[in-house]
This record gives structure tokens, sequence and C-alpha cells, in this order.
């Protein structure tokens, strides 16, 4: 049976073969955006395990003491000085890492 000068069987063709193409567009464009962000995570992890010693070594504790001291000037952001904030932080760095993994591994399985 011919519908529009096209059978169905061929219709069910193009439909497939236009709904794959989105996916393959949009796959494509995701991929790039996730190399972006893992160019710009990869580049970030030295300063990033540069924070993460500064959280365990003496400098810190001299730090927040000077702080709450009110011996370092009141207008400085010290945000870092929180440990709630560098917690948060290093929970989100664990949590996206296991994620990373995850994803990774459904990707290698074709899951």
């Amino acid at each position: 049976t011919i519908k529009g000068g096209i059978n169905m069987e061929n219709q069910d063709k193009v439909k497939r073969i236009k709904e794959m193409e989105q996916i393959l567009e949009e796959s494509t464009e995701i991929f790039a955006n996730v190399n972006k962000s893992l160019d710009k995570l990869e580049k970030n992890m030295k300063k990033y395990n540069k924070l993460d010693k500064y959280y365990s070594s003496e400098n810190w504790f001299i730090d927040e003491e000077s702080y709450r001291e009110g011996k370092l000037p009141e207008d400085l952001q010290c945000g870092v000085l929180s440990e709630d904030l560098a917690y948060n932080l290093f929970i989100e760095n664990n949590n996206i890492a296991i994620r990373m993994l995850e994803i990774a591994t459904k990707m290698l399985k074709r899951d």
C-alpha cells in the first residue's frame, strides 16, 4: 500500500532514520559538552588537591584561629575557613567521581 508516494514499510524506515538522526545529533552535542566539562575538571584538579591539602594542614588551623580572634580584615571573604563548605565540596567530589564511574561502566557495557 502506497501512502503519499511511500509505502508503509518505507514510512517506518524513514521514521526510524529520522529518530536515529536526532539521537545522533543530541548525543554528539552532549558528548562535546561533557568533554569540555571534563577538560575544566581535569585542569582544576591541581587546585582542588591544593585546597584538600590546605584543610588538613597546620596553615588552615592557624588561619581559622586568626579569623576567630578577629586578626583578619572584617570584609575578607573566608568561606574557606568554614568546615561545612569544604566538607560539602569534598563529599560532592566523591559523589561525582562515583557517578562518573557508574556512567562509564554503563557506557562500556552499552546498558
